[in-house]
């Protein structure tokens, strides 16, 4: 419940925040008016929707498994995504082809109207942000705020703490405002291991509400289910699998001496493989610098390329030899048909480990991402191989391809320490049934 002290801080809070916006405004001279206050007009009378956040595609997949389960039993209510990244709305939507996309903006009074549009049935966080600010990218206050002013059901699932700094000065003067008013807001925080539950009580969350659940991405391993058809570009996918080259997908792969790693290791693969094909997944697609420097690394290194966006539809050329994936939601369907995958510090090992895919990492990873306990948990039991730079990851991959027994071995391991982690889903449904956080709408 919403105390009247809250109501104070928040007055307070937008007062402030409105100030902010006028001040960009008049520095700007009126003409980014739009970009700082992000007011838009909804449509009325849209009905209720369950409001899911998720920050990217990554927490959006990830909880895919406990979605399928639970949007049944709440009565497939019409599902509002909600995203602080315009640029994930086809990702998002290629998802959930029935749903709303809703881009948060950073104007609280634009969160209130949307709130009036589509009545929210329940708000459901997923995975993060536990904290105010906890995360790149922003998940307002004003969100849950608004959700909880109309005494609606606020519950996160898969949680895990960033451990991130607020990006601004208004939002560390939100955070601290409000940072124990979000935790008492949420009605049960569902968090993927005790350390996260024990460090959300120190930050004042109330122990009953918090609950360990486990991950749900060790339950998203069904091997039996994909299809090119169910991909955007079958096509492709068919043509790789049928051309039998040895492929080696890299995705995730985000900073610049990252993808200089990975090229220079394929490069000395090629000499060993001169028939292999690198299929390259660049975080940020949608900078035109980073795609730009990426491009000037290719040539730099004589590769025969072709990116993904400008191909227009069509096949892939058997003389190129990197393919740049430079589109967003179709990671996932490269590595299915892969024969080696690569995983850059501090993204998702279980997209390819799902299709038993022996998946190599370069150190560095961060213990702040939701990725670390996948990682060092995997690596511990060798379902993921760690090497020391690109001459060894290219030495390994040759490795693997000279030996295609080593492959086997590796699936095997995969296959092993995947069983041993599944279950989170079941418990997260549990947790949430025994509070009453099902809402029904029929």
């Amino acid at each position: 419940m919403l105390s009247p002290w809250t109501h104070v801080k928040w007055i307070a809070f937008r007062a402030l925040e409105t100030a902010a916006a006028g001040l960009t405004r008049f520095r700007s001279g009126g003409h980014e008016a739009a970009a700082a206050t992000g007011r838009r007009r909804f449509p009325e009378n849209n009905g209720g929707r369950l409001w899911l956040f998720a920050s990217t595609i990554g927490e959006l997949n990830a909880i895919e498994p406990f979605l399928a389960r639970y949007l049944p039993a709440a009565g497939n209510p019409d599902l509002l995504l909600v995203c602080d990244h315009a640029h994930y709305r086809e990702a998002f939507l290629a998802r959930y082809p029935a749903a709303t996309f809703l881009y948060l903006t950073a104007d609280s009074a634009d969160t209130r109207r949307a709130v009036d549009a589509w009545p929210p049935v329940a708000l459901m966080i997923a995975e993060m942000p536990c904290l105010l600010s906890d995360a790149p990218g922003r998940f307002p206050f004003a969100v849950v705020y608004h959700v909880k002013r109309r005494g609606t059901p606020v519950f996160l699932v898969n949680g895990w703490l960033y451990r991130s700094a607020p990006a601004s000065r208004i939002d560390a003067v939100e955070k601290t405002l409000f940072d124990h008013d979000y935790l008492r807001l949420i009605d049960v925080m569902l968090v993927q291991n005790d350390e996260i539950k024990a460090e959300l009580v120190a930050h004042g969350a109330d122990p009953k509400r918090v609950e360990t659940t486990g991950n749900i991405k060790f339950d998203g391993i069904d091997r039996r289910s994909w299809s090119p058809d169910q991909a955007k570009d079958p096509a492709m996918l068919r043509n790789i699998e049928a051309a039998a080259r040895p492929c080696i997908v890299a995705g995730c792969v985000t900073n610049l001496p990252d993808q200089e790693a990975i090229l220079d290791a394929f490069r000395t693969t090629l000499a060993a493989v001169p028939d292999a094909l690198l299929v390259l997944a660049p975080r940020h697609p949608e900078v035109l610098e980073r795609m730009q420097k990426l491009e000037s690394f290719l040539r730099e290194r004589a590769l025969a390329c072709a990116f993904k966006s400008r191909l227009g539809g069509a096949g892939l050329a058997p003389a190129t030899q990197v393919l740049v994936l430079d589109t967003m939601g179709e990671l996932k369907d490269f590595y299915a048909v892969a024969t080696l995958t690569y995983v850059g510090p501090n993204h998702n090992v279980l997209e390819p480990l799902a299709f038993d895919k022996p998946v190599f990492v370069l150190p560095g990873w961060e213990p702040g991402y939701p990725s670390f306990p996948v990682y060092r948990m995997m690596l511990g039991r060798s379902a993921i191989i760690e090497v020391a730079g690109p001459a060894e990851l290219a030495a390994a991959w040759m490795e693997f391809f000279r030996e295609p027994g080593r492959v086997q071995s590796q699936k095997a391991r995969i296959r092993s320490a995947l069983a041993r982690e599944a279950g989170a889903t079941e418990r997260a449904l549990a947790a949430l049934s025994a509070r009453g956080f099902v809402p029904r709408t029929d």
